[in-house]
Formats: C-alpha cells, structure tokens, sequence
C-alpha cells in the first residue's frame, strides 16, 4: 500500500508515464480541486488520462483522511501542475512519513515554470504572492503589495497569482486600490493566461494598457524589476502597442 502525489503539469498531455501507471494501478484516485481553475474540464481529464477519479475540496484534503485510506490500499492525489506548489500537499507527505505509509511524488510542470516564455530570467524572481477575492474578506487584504515592494527594493521580478474565481477586471481594480493606499503605482506587467495550453498568450506593457485585454483564467501577472538587455529584447515580442 502506497500513496502517490501526482503533478497534472498544466495540460492534458503533461502526465508522464511513470505517474500514469502508478495511477493506474491504484484502487483510489482524488482530484485536488479548489486550488486551481482548471483550462479543461473533468471529463476532458478522465478521457485524457483512461481512468476515473473522485473530486476533494480543501477541507477533505486537509483533514488527512486520504492518508488513513492509504493504509490500507494504494491511493493517489492529482494536483494541477506540481503537487508540492501548495504547503497543504507537503504535510500530507509528513504526515505519511509519520503513519508509516510509503509515499511517491510525481513531479510536473507549474506557472512558476511557465513564467519563463515571457524570457524573463528565473534567476531574478522573488517572493511569490497572492491577491485574494476582497468579496470573500470582510476587509479588503493588502499583504501582497508588501511582498511585491520587499521584491522591487532587490531588484527582483514578482510573480502574482490570483484566487480562483477572480475576473481580471475585478482583479486589476483590486490592485489599483492596493497599491494607491501604499502610495505606489505599477508602471509595466506582463500578464499570462492559460501558460503551457494550446491557448497561451503573453502581453507585455503599460498596466494601464493590459486593462483592456481579454483573460482566460488561470492567469498571473509579472511585476518585472529592473530588465536586463536579453530580457527587454524577449519581452518585445509580447509587447501591447
């Protein structure tokens, strides 16, 4: 008996052999679902993949019960892109190494790779952060914008992911208010949506300009520091005119 964290990657034919078969063979396979909007659906994914599988939101997940099953049987947790992106998905491996259940994860691609086909050095990018949906807070969470300035202040690139749900309109309202309390405006993003799908797209501009084009969720955004001449040269690709 076994449990196997497995990473989707971010599309449909990113699973590798080695996870598909291990998945295979297991009596028991969960979706990991409240962490991402997923750019295909589910039947899609069962199609893909020639199995079927069970959907757990965040609370099913955190309460370990999965861990207690694998005890008994070989289980398996997919998770979009790479199943150790979330702390959540790490505490079920230590709290398998604390049951005494044998454990395998799978690695794959996430957005924190896919960032990358902006041209903008991995190298360079610092804390990563969140921007909440205000309309589930009864305040209105600013933290982020701490972590993008922590960011600036060395020179390093930010990486911006966006809760599940968040229309990028909305989003980039959210921002605007944020940083205008901290007294700081974003000249230039880059925005990707849909990274490592058939549908990917990359814009590259003023922020102001970004407004205006039309996001598939999930996408990010990248609050670039200081750019060094390979990367203004790659991100002249993407650029908005």
């Amino acid at each position: 008996m076994a449990f196997y964290l497995v990473g989707l990657g971010l599309w449909l034919d990113s699973v590798s052999n080695g996870a598909l078969n291990a998945l295979k063979k297991c009596e028991k396979v969960y979706l990991d679902g409240y962490t991402v909007k997923f750019p295909y659906s589910l039947d899609e994914l069962r199609r893909s993949l020639g199995l079927d599988f069970e959907l757990r939101g965040r609370e099913q997940i955190e309460d370990e019960s999965i861990v207690l099953e694998a005890r008994e049987k070989d289980v398996a947790l997919m998770v979009y892109g790479d199943p150790l992106f979330a702390t959540t998905h790490y505490q079920l491996l230590v709290s398998c190494n604390e049951a005494g259940v044998k454990r395998r994860v799978f690695h794959n691609a996430s957005v924190l790779d896919a960032v990358s086909l902006a041209g903008l050095s991995l190298y360079k990018f610092g804390k990563v952060t969140s921007v909440p949906d205000w309309r589930k807070h009864t305040n209105c969470p600013t933290s982020f914008v701490d972590y993008i300035l922590d960011n600036q202040k060395v020179q390093a690139h930010s990486l911006v992911l966006f809760d599940i749900g968040l229309e990028f309109e909305r989003a980039v309202e959210q921002i605007e208010q944020a940083f205008e309390k901290k007294g700081f405006k974003i000249r230039e993003a880059v925005l990707i949506f849909c990274a490592g799908t058939p549908k990917e797209r990359v814009f590259y501009g003023e922020f102001e300009g970004l407004k205006n084009v039309r996001v598939e969720e999930p996408y990010c955004i990248v609050i670039p520091a200081n750019l060094n001449d390979f990367e203004k040269r790659a991100l002249e690709e993407f650029k908005v005119q």
